[in-house]
């Protein structure tokens, strides 16, 4: 590893480290010199011999009406280092006494954020397994069947291990699709009229609400909320008192 890069691990950046290294070399630097040996700009060398100064590699003094650069011994380096150190070890203490308001702060902020659109088959592939994992009953109505349209193999796996989880299962569907559906273990069905259908299915489960619309790219609105998932579990239920097995 070049000097240049161990130099700048210590916060310097490309041109302060070259600085510094031309001021170890010539012993005593000036503006001109950094503008000759390193072809910058007037301004640009002031501002990174200053920058030096300031963070503790350079020193000052007047020769002739002339300012000029010391570099400090680079045993001092190691101080400097120590320093850091310092800073570091009061910043985790720091650190540490927040973070517990921060973890609040943001699960504060997870609870308002209860609503999450997933987009695509494989984000809405993601979102009916999570619905697996809470392992809840699930009631559906509407839609007429798209879930198997569109993922026909993973649809069977699906319901295998909703059956496994002995999750159970209701599902509202039009009329018009009686003859077409088939049963599925832990499955209820029931229909009503096809002035009923909704193209856009609707899931809930535990404190949830999942409405799906299935289009060329797939659409998923995942809601989390107890109030929200109990008016739709009300509506459903009265749905499903009017339906027919």
């Amino acid at each position: 590893m070049e000097d240049k890069e161990v130099l700048m691990k210590l916060g310097l950046t490309e041109k302060e480290s070259r600085a510094y290294l031309l001021a170890l070399y010539m012993g005593e630097i000036n503006s001109g010199d950094l503008i000759k040996k390193m072809n910058i700009y007037s301004k640009t060398s002031y501002e990174i011999l200053n920058k030096l100064v300031e963070k503790g590699f350079l020193s000052t003094f007047v020769k002739e009406k002339v300012k000029f650069y010391l570099p400090i011994n680079p045993e001092r380096l190691q101080e400097i280092i120590k320093h850091k150190q310092l800073e570091i070890d009061k910043l985790k203490d720091e650190i540490d006494l927040i973070t517990p308001k921060l973890k609040k702060i943001n699960t504060e902020s997870k609870k308002k954020q209860n609503a999450t659109v997933f987009e695509g088959k494989k984000g809405v592939k993601f979102l009916f397994e999570e619905v697996l994992k809470q392992k809840e009953n699930i009631y559906v109505f509407g839609g007429g069947g798209k879930f198997k349209e569109f993922f026909p193999e993973y649809f069977e796996l699906w319901n295998k291990q909703r059956t496994k989880h002995k999750i159970r299962l209701k599902l509202i569907y039009d009329e018009k699709l009686r003859n077409k559906k088939t049963r599925y273990s832990l499955c209820e069905i029931r229909f009503l009229p096809k002035e009923f259908d909704n193209p856009a299915p609707t899931m809930i489960f535990g404190n949830k609400v999942i409405i799906t619309i299935w289009q060329e790219t797939p659409l998923a609105f995942a809601i989390e909320s107890k109030e929200v998932a109990n008016s739709y579990k009300s509506y459903f239920d009265v749905l499903w008192k009017n339906a027919k097995k």
